[in-house]
């Protein structure tokens, strides 16, 4: 806006100054910095300096492009004004468009190509109806105002009457209570109340919280679990994901008679650089550089110490980063040294259309209801987790200490991800499976413990 601003103030006397060469030149290297702007900076790039390129791309252009130079002739083609006037169409349309075909999944089975060329072509034919059957006649209806203002009340009426108590926020409970002890198994040392009431208060979800004295078992060998004696011989290590996993591993070290130690950090990774090395570039969540650094080289301490028969780790591995496969490498060699077996949980599906909502109430918007049977929702066309379980394969085929156990192929059926399985729903969010969904897995994770554990004896 400033830099819009500053050109209206000084656009005329600019043009005066400068011959047409130098206008031309100018006007052309906007357009470029537009077009570099979208080809070099990721979707997920946050505002920052880079952001002055399309800026000052844009400045350029609107201050020097005319109808004299060859950026101006450019975009005076037909074709191009003719987009920029239903652009404003184009810009209402696209996200709805987007997102209904995410969360709808109708276009799931083809590849991404042909998924791409069928959402342009849908916002395209849409935009082009709204601006020929409505932009363009509302121009010349001369009660617009009234009919605006109208429509302005009715919306704020319909607001005001859904957030009341008139309407059920909630969908009928029709499934088993979901569980998720995702927050439970937590080793964070400071976690926000708010962020925990927030997840923790979905309907028809049960959620138990972080027990306060689990705040500092990351700097006393971690969350304690599993039934024995002496030090752990299992190790759970990982992000949100391992915390997801740590009941049913608490559970299975029971079962087993195996003493085991959980380290799972909500929102944030767990890998760290062997031997430890203060990177002021990683992401450490809620701790301070100091606790960071107690947690990782109490840590590498108690594994050296421990020499647990088994090291499992589980995170998100489709967001996890070049950085911290690398640590992951560290971490693996160090097992090795101690005779640890390296246990690779890897990915579930996401349930992209979901998103961080309640899954249960979700599915219940839907229209599902337990039919006794295993029920499915489509994958997305885009299945990154797919592509970084195969990558998560061939890492860890590098090692002779390391499997990974193949969890997602569990849920995954042809081109589409089980999200039920009779009354119990298996997701508690988008990427994070409930406790039920985990018990699907539990049997296969415990023969992988097993097989460790008999090759120790």
């Amino acid at each position: 806006m400033a830099a819009g601003g500053l050109l209206a103030a000084t656009a005329a006397q600019l043009r005066a100054l400068l011959g047409a060469a130098s206008r031309n030149l100018l006007s052309i290297l906007g357009l470029i910095f537009i077009l570099a702007s979208y080809f070099l900076f990721p979707s997920t790039q946050v505002i920052s300096m880079a952001s002055v390129l399309p800026v000052l791309g844009a400045v350029l252009f609107i201050g020097f492009a005319s109808a004299d130079n060859i950026a101006g002739r450019l975009l005076s083609n037909k074709v191009l004004v003719f987009v920029g006037k239903i652009s404003y169409s184009l810009y209402l349309w696209h996200w709805p468009v987007i997102v209904l075909a995410r969360h709808y999944g109708g276009l799931a089975h083809y590849s991404r190509t042909e998924y791409l060329a069928w959402i342009v072509i849908i916002i395209s034919v849409l935009s082009l109806a709204s601006y020929l059957l409505v932009e363009i006649p509302t121009r010349k209806f001369k009660p617009i105002l009234s009919l605006v203002t109208f429509l302005f009340v009715i919306c704020l009426s319909l607001i005001a009457v859904f957030r009341s108590d008139l309407v059920k926020a909630n969908y009928p409970l029709v499934f088993n209570t979901t569980k998720f002890y995702g927050l439970y198994y937590n080793i964070n040392p400071h976690v926000s109340t708010t962020w925990q009431t927030k997840q923790s208060d979905r309907a028809g979800v049960q959620v138990p919280l972080q027990k306060p004295s689990f705040k500092a078992t990351y700097a006393h060998g971690g969350i304690p679990a599993g039934k024995g004696k002496g030090n752990p011989s299992m190790v759970l290590l990982g992000d949100s994901h391992g915390g997801m996993w740590a009941r049913v591993v608490d559970e299975i070290g029971s079962e087993l008679n195996i003493k085991a130690s959980i380290y799972t950090i909500n929102g944030t990774s767990p890998l760290f650089k062997i031997p430890y090395k203060e990177d002021p570039s990683a992401d450490i969540g809620a701790f301070t550089n100091e606790q960071w650094k107690i947690y990782a080289k109490g840590l590498v301490h108690n594994l050296n110490t421990w020499k647990p028969k088994v090291l499992m780790v589980s995170c998100r591995w489709s967001i996890r980063s070049a950085a911290d496969f690398h640590n992951l490498e560290s971490l693996i060699s160090l097992a090795g040294q101690n005779g640890t077996s390296v246990i690779l949980l890897n990915e579930q599906p996401d349930v992209v259309e979901i998103e961080d909502y309640n899954a249960t109430q979700y599915l219940s918007f839907l229209g599902l209801r337990p039919n006794g049977k295993a029920q499915y929702l489509p994958l997305a066309a885009n299945d990154s987790v797919q592509v970084s379980n195969a990558e998560l394969n061939v890492f860890a085929s590098k090692f002779s200490n390391c499997k990974v156990v193949d969890v997602n192929r569990l849920f995954r059926k042809n081109n589409k991800v089980m999200v039920l399985k009779d009354k119990s729903v298996l997701y508690f969010d988008d990427d994070h499976l409930s406790y039920q969904g985990t018990l699907v897995a539990k049997q296969l994770i415990k023969n992988a413990i097993s097989e460790a554990e008999q090759r120790h004896s």
